[in-house]
This record gives C-alpha cells, sequence and structure tokens, in this order.
C-alpha cells in the first residue's frame, strides 16, 4: 500500500550490517497525519495507559515496520501467543533496538481495515495481556476487603454479646459478603 516506503528498508538494514550489537530496528511514525483526530488521541492516550499499566515501557508511535535479527525471529517464533500484540511482544522479548523515525505515506492501494473498533480490540488486547497492575490492584483491594470484613465481623459479635441483635441475619450477610468477596479478591490477583 506504499504507507511504509521501501527505501527505508536499505536504511534499516544498513543500520544492522553496520552495527552488530543491535538486533532489530524499529520504526517510528515522525509525525502522525492520518486517521482522526478521535483516533489519535486515543493512540496516545493508549501508549500513556500502557506505560502506567505494564513493566515494560511502549514507544510512543512505535510501528510494527522493524527489521530484526534471526535471534529475534527465533524469540518470537517460540512465543505461544495466539492473540498476538505485536508491540507488547516486541517490548517483553527485548533485545537491543534502534529506534529510528519515518514518514506514513499516502496509501496508494485499498483501504485500511483497522477501523476504530479494531483498534479498540487491539488495545484491550494489548493492556489485558501486558498490564500486571490492575491484578495486582486486585490482589491489595482483596486484602483491604478481607480485613475490613474481618473486623467488622469483630465489631459485630462484641456489638452482639455488649447491646444485642438489632436486626436479625443482617450483619451477618454483610460480614459473610465482605469476607468472602474479598478472599475472592485476593484469590483472584493471586491467580492472575
Amino acid at each position: 500500500d506504499m504507507e511504509q516506503n521501501p527505501s527505508y528498508l536499505l536504511k534499516m538494514m544498513t543500520f544492522l550490517d553496520n552495527n552488530v550489537d543491535y538486533d532489530q530496528v524499529a520504526m517510528k511514525v515522525k509525525e502522525r497525519k492520518s486517521g482522526s483526530t478521535i483516533k489519535r488521541f486515543g493512540a496516545k492516550m493508549f501508549y500513556k495507559v500502557m506505560n502506567i499499566l505494564s513493566d515494560n515501557k511502549f514507544l510512543n508511535d512505535a510501528s510494527d515496520f522493524r527489521m530484526f535479527r534471526s535471534n529475534v525471529r527465533e524469540a518470537l517464533l517460540s512465543l505461544p501467543e495466539k492473540t498476538r500484540f505485536s508491540k507488547g511482544i516486541f517490548a517483553w522479548i527485548g533485545f537491543n533496538t534502534k529506534v529510528m523515525e519515518y514518514e506514513v505515506g499516502t496509501r496508494t492501494k485499498g483501504k485500511t481495515k483497522f477501523n476504530f473498533m479494531a483498534s479498540v480490540k487491539y488495545a484491550i488486547n494489548g493492556i489485558i495481556g501486558f498490564s500486571v497492575k490492575p491484578l495486582r490492584l486486585a490482589t491489595i483491594f482483596g486484602m483491604i476487603t478481607s480485613i475490613s470484613g474481618f473486623i467488622y465481623l469483630l465489631y459485630v459479635i462484641i456489638k452482639t454479646v455488649l447491646i444485642g441483635i438489632e436486626t436479625p441475619g443482617f450483619a451477618t450477610i454483610v460480614c459473610l459478603i465482605l469476607l468472602i468477596g474479598g478472599i475472592q479478591l485476593l484469590t483472584i490477583g493471586i491467580l492472575g
């Protein structure tokens, strides 16, 4: 479709030939001009969110347009992923990467099938597959909820012994919901 000018392939290959300490060259969009304002804003926010949620760092406007050595290829092919979030996979496998900027050309053939909804699905797959902080938050929230439920249970027992029961069953149900809900959240976080 000529959005990526083939002359960049020569630049990438020349760089790899002259720099044996680098394993791959990743191309970064110099200035994102195509797409709607909403799509460009969404892409910018996606990278911010991913860099907050993930332990891997993602380069803004990084492209899948890249060239790499056979060791990178072997690492990619060894991964069992079925839903491939390529930006995350390239960030996760590591390797010494040179980033080069490029100008996106005008599409000469066909129309992109990567519409707004496809971008949203891709982003969701990336967030689910390459971020651990939501799971850590679930674990912490589960611990807090469990501890709160246990403290409330002690309070209800002491209050019942000293004063009596105002509404039979209410306190027991609330305590059980807090305890079980907290334990479930904690377990989900640990399993995740």
